[in-house]
């Protein structure tokens, strides 16, 4: 028998290379960038952008007022001199004692001024310790409590201490002058209050003004 020559092929198969695709490589970058910038905008603090001009944002307006309140103005019962047993603008209670009227002029020069509320030179009025040790309490419960969005209290805790002070300075001033006027043995008379408020020693002439007119 004759031999055969064996002609089949043997086809051996290759791994491809595969072609580096820019195209694909650069889309991929920016759908990552897209991605991480969308997350910050919704997770990262975002900046409020302002435009400035240049100019003046203040202005300035001034305007006259007039505050209504109901006044009535007393005058004195009699013709005398009169020595006040309370500060101008201090708050008083209805009977409480508000001048007296002697015949003569009293001697009030080792004590407080007695027409303006002041001390004379080298006097001053000793705050009671109970007085001062409740305005002090008053102040440090204050500050515990302080916040700085309630300003408000500030004003509060100026008006209380304030009203504490001239109840106190009104108790001193009203044994003060009971004493001077024990002492000048004058026929003195005390007037009160008839009703409460704020004790003025001025008019102005508009007591009676009234919104309507």
């Amino acid at each position: 028998m004759s031999s055969k020559k064996n002609n089949s092929v043997n086809i051996k198969k290759y791994k491809t290379k595969r072609e580096f695709n820019l195209g694909i490589f650069l889309f991929a970058i920016v759908f990552i960038y897209l991605v991480v910038t969308i997350i910050l905008y919704f997770t990262g603090d975002r900046i409020s952008v302002y435009e400035v001009r240049e100019g003046s944002i203040v202005k300035d307006n001034s305007y006259t007022g007039l505050i209504i309140r109901k006044e009535t103005a007393v005058t004195a019962e009699s013709s005398g001199y009169i020595s006040y047993y309370q500060a101008e603008n201090s708050k008083i209670k209805r009977g409480m004692n508000i001048y007296a009227l002697s015949p003569e002029k009293l001697d009030t020069s080792s004590k407080t001024d007695s027409t303006q509320g002041e001390h004379t030179e080298g006097q001053s009025i000793t705050v009671n310790p109970e007085v001062s040790s409740a305005i002090t309490l008053q102040i440090q419960n204050f500050i515990e409590g302080y916040r700085a969005n309630d300003f408000g209290s500030v004003y509060s805790l100026k008006s209380e201490i304030t009203t504490m002070l001239q109840n106190e300075f009104s108790a001193t001033r009203t044994e003060q002058l009971g004493a001077v006027i024990a002492a000048s043995g004058l026929d003195v008379l005390s007037y009160q209050a008839q009703q409460d408020g704020i004790v003025a020693f001025t008019v102005d002439g508009y007591e009676g003004l009234t919104t309507e007119t």
